[in-house]
């Protein structure tokens, strides 16, 4: 990017928090001049999320163009998504930033704290999807979290969520109670273990 760019991109980035319609066109002539600067696409697509203008979506894929192999706008497309319900739509970008990552890894160009934290964030979105589809693709990004890190509280619980979803209480539960054990503060793991182990033993034959 040019550094008069860059300058101008900085500056209207640096009052995203209080937006105004002012700065929009600023952007928009920035993209159009530069359309190759992730910056500008990224404080563009957030200007128009905060008006709920859907033209956010085409700005993030537009960065896919020019920067394919961006994990991270895979995550910002998937999320925006979510948000508004698309939940199968998300799913595809998920799978695409799991692909990306997967390469990542296979070709050594990602640390391994750094790849479990990654497939934690995958797994942590799926399973929490309201696609059904999505919760054993997201089990499966958690194990390779845990694989790598099996002490990872997140994954952990949310693997006891991805448990429940997939109606295997008892399996929540050791997951929860090594959680615990890890983290004896956990707040969310603590109520769901109790939860779960007093349906247990009202429901024993269960």
């Amino acid at each position: 990017m040019h550094a008069e760019c860059w300058r101008e991109t900085i500056a209207v980035g640096g009052q995203l928090n209080s937006i105004d319609d002012d700065n929009i066109p600023r952007i928009e002539a920035l993209v159009k001049h530069h359309k190759q600067s992730k910056v500008a696409h990224v404080i563009l697509a957030s200007l128009y999320t905060a008006k709920n203008d859907p033209r956010a979506l085409n700005t993030l894929r537009a960065i896919t163009m020019f920067e394919p192999l961006n994990f991270e706008i895979r995550l910002r497309i998937a999320s925006y998504l979510r948000k508004r319900g698309m939940d199968q739509e998300a799913s595809m970008e998920i799978q695409k930033a799991a692909k990306l990552l997967q390469a990542k890894i296979k070709e050594g160009l990602c640390d391994p704290s750094v790849a479990a934290e990654l497939w934690q964030r995958l797994g942590v979105d799926s399973v929490n999807s309201e696609f059904e589809a999505d919760v054993p693709r997201g089990m499966e990004y958690l194990r390779k979290a845990l694989k790598i890190n099996p002490k990872l509280a997140s994954a952990l619980h949310n693997q006891a969520y991805g448990y429940l979803r997939s109606g295997e209480p008892d399996k929540a539960i050791d997951v929860l109670q090594t959680v615990v054990r890890i983290d004896p503060r956990h707040k969310a793991a603590n109520g769901a273990l109790n939860s779960l182990l007093g349906q247990r033993a009202q429901h024993p034959d269960l």
